[in-house]
């Protein structure tokens, strides 16, 4: 569900099952291996005397989901060699790990109980006053009933990109064909994924690419394969699915599990499948294994795709004899990681087996012991990274639902992207809708700046019939600029200008309007937006007359040129509209490119493989441009570089950044 449904769900809830008996759950946030070495370094005053260290440092722990510190000691020789020069940071790091932090809520869940939570667990409120359980999720499960609320904006964005296109109401979003050849054709194929669910990040735009999606199917599997661990596998499901590497199985009779993900582990429902087929296991005792793998508890993983292989009789059998072995779990052997060499199962042996089903393995079917244990391997590796099919299907049907959308009603879908995204910010902290802008017009969906009379408090699509030179008619896309997109004009002021609309001059907006809410910041930041272009495109002399008006000296020229809407456009958009500067011009990937300009910005940081680099920005007549300056010309430039000075930059346009070769004084 969208935010503003997940809310009023919760809400509903509590007027249902009353307030003291229905919560969000919390989280904790724990000191993962890295975030302990960065957190005990800065700490211990380290980080005072080498900002870089805590980073350099931390790099050296592998990049493995859930690694632990003990683990990537055994591992990593670069993270031995800081351990040993910095015992301090190293001991008290062990020290940390893995304990709280902070504290969060978690993404979706929430528990109702028959009665007040307050005689069951400990409460707190978020940071919106709602009832929060202190029990993480894991505590919770054991005695109350937990239920997932998910929130997705993308739903929100289904809703609005119908509303615009007229069809909310008309079309059952969940009806259309999720294998329309034209959704794949002209949207996953095309590298159009901007607002596309789960895959607008480049390195799922990359995946897409190289798979060339033509089917639901493909959707789902890398929506459940894009994550640490699985990525692995989908050059494997890519060659396999164009021929260009055979299909196997471990087993033929896992071919109609495995044939739809061509031979492919993907989803916890295989092994599921897989284990009733091959140690003829119910569909309770296959979830168990689903359990196990897909919750990383070890114990249970072990137990039950043993039993799945051994059978229960032979399991015991096996297991009483390690028991003799190792008596207690202390005498287990570990290996350089510090797990177990071999599992023994200590707990049923001291229950007598009680839990033990009667289970007839697949060896007693016939099947190969080397193929099982080699199969166990590979579960176990799964574990690390297993999805749930429905979860996938879910959110493929989602991404395709977006598809749709973006394919059959673009304006109206990049104006409803355009306004959820309204002060959201990218990976880069950059403004996203800085990026969606360029992305609009290359699909030939023009920008219109913002319009006293005709801009509402959102982006607005419009859609006008033209003819080409045949006389053949088509739809051309518009989106107006929203007032509520200004910066510094929110909430009351623009409901209080949108219901005084329209007006004929700055004066009559004063008059028409609340003082209170549409302040002098307001005033400006309308003008300086080009809000009155239509009634009168000198910027600079409605700013003057209304400084006049209000007795102040606005102290600008009489006339306005081409850098002062450039610069009032960057100052209440984010971005030129009405006008391009030349660096909005350059196509991406042109080298050789020149600019001067001030340097505003000096940022070194220090990647993941130890190497100095730094992030620059200069400031010219028409943009702020970022930069980055590579390990080897900025060792030659950093005792160089000074904030504030006149420079002449040199270098490449790679993805709205300046990949900078030379720096020279201005």
């Amino acid at each position: 569900m969208g935010y503003n449904a997940s809310r009023w769900t919760q809400l509903y809830l509590k007027r249902k099952y009353g307030t003291d008996k229905v919560a969000q759950i919390g989280t904790d946030g724990t000191l993962a291996a890295r975030s302990a070495i960065k957190f005990i370094t800065d700490a211990l005053g380290y980080t005072e005397k080498n900002k870089n260290l805590k980073d350099v440092f931390a790099a050296a722990v592998p990049n493995d989901p859930g690694i632990s510190l003990t683990k990537a000691y055994a591992q990593s020789d670069e993270l031995k060699k800081y351990a040993k020069h910095y015992p301090d940071i190293w001991k008290a790091a062990l020290g940390v790990e893995g304990h709280k932090r902070s504290v969060g809520v978690h993404a979706s869940g929430i528990v109702i109980s028959p009665k007040p939570l307050t005689d069951i667990v400990p409460l707190r409120l978020d940071s919106e006053g709602l009832e929060t359980t202190e029990y993480d999720m894991e505590w919770i499960e054991k005695f109350l009933v937990k239920f997932d609320l998910l929130k997705l904006d993308t739903l929100d964005l289904i809703e609005r990109a119908m509303k615009n296109a007229g069809i909310l109401g008309k079309v059952n979003i969940n009806d259309i064909d999720l294998n329309d050849p034209n959704i794949y054709e002209r949207v996953y194929r095309t590298d159009q994924l901007e607002g596309i669910f789960q895959v607008e990040s480049e390195g799922m735009r990359n995946v897409i690419k190289e798979l060339q999606p033509n089917c639901f199917e493909d959707i789902g599997v890398v929506v459940a394969l894009y994550r640490p661990g699985p990525m692995d596998l989908i050059p494997t499901y890519i060659n396999r699915k164009f021929g260009r590497e055979k299909v196997s199985y471990p087993f033929d009779e896992l071919e109609p599990v495995l044939k739809d993900t061509y031979g492919v582990w993907v989803y916890q429902e295989q092994i599921m499948e897989a284990s009733r087929i091959l140690g003829g296991l119910t569909l309770g005792q296959a979830d168990m294994i689903r359990k196990g793998v897909s919750k990383k508890k070890v114990k249970l993983m072990h137990r039950w795709i043993d039993l799945m292989i051994y059978g229960s009789a032979d399991y015991i059998r096996i297991q009483e004899e390690r028991i003799q072995q190792y008596p207690e779990p202390s005498s287990v052997p570990l290996d350089d990681n510090g797990d177990p060499t071999v599992w023994v199962d200590h707990d049923e042996y001291k229950k007598g087996w009680k839990g033990i089903p009667e289970i007839e393995g697949a060896l007693q079917r016939g099947f190969d012991l080397n193929k099982l244990l080699k199969l166990k391997e590979q579960w176990i590796k799964f574990g690390e990274y297993c999805f749930n099919r429905a979860h996938s299907a879910a959110y493929a049907k989602i991404s395709i639902q977006t598809a749709y959308l973006k394919c059959y009603h673009p304006t109206e879908f990049m104006a409803a992207l355009l306004s959820i995204s309204e002060g959201k910010k990218d990976k880069n902290k950059k403004s996203k809708n800085v990026n969606y802008i360029p992305i609009c017009e290359e699909m030939g969906i023009q920008i219109l700046p913002p319009d006293i009379n005709e801009s509402k408090s959102d982006w607005t699509p419009i859609i006008e019939i033209q003819r080409d030179e045949q006389g053949n008619e088509f739809q051309k896309g518009y989106i107006r600029y929203g007032i509520g997109s200004i910066a510094g004009v929110r909430n009351a002021a623009v409901d209080n200008i949108i219901m005084n609309q329209p007006y004929d001059s700055v004066d009559m907006l004063i008059e028409s309007t609340d003082s209170s809410k549409v302040n002098k910041t307001k005033v400006i930041n309308l003008i300086k937006a080009g809000c009155f272009d239509s009634i009168n495109k000198n910027r600079n002399a409605l700013l003057n007359e209304y400084g006049k008006r209000i007795g102040e000296n606005l102290e600008v020229k009489e006339t306005t040129t081409k850098t002062d809407i450039i610069q009032y456009e960057r100052e209440t958009l984010g971005i030129s509209v009405t006008i391009k500067s030349r660096w909005m011009t350059i196509p991406d990937g042109k080298a050789n490119i020149q600019f001067t300009g001030i340097l505003q910005e000096i940022d070194p940081f220090v990647s993941q493989k130890g190497q100095e680099h730094c992030r620059i920005k200069i400031e010219t007549n028409e943009d702020t441009i970022s930069g980055i300056i590579f390990n080897r010309n900025w060792m030659n430039l950093k005792d160089q570089l000074i904030v504030g000075a006149k420079v002449v930059v040199k270098g490449k346009k790679n993805n709205d950044s300046l990949q900078v070769n030379s720096v020279a004084q201005g």
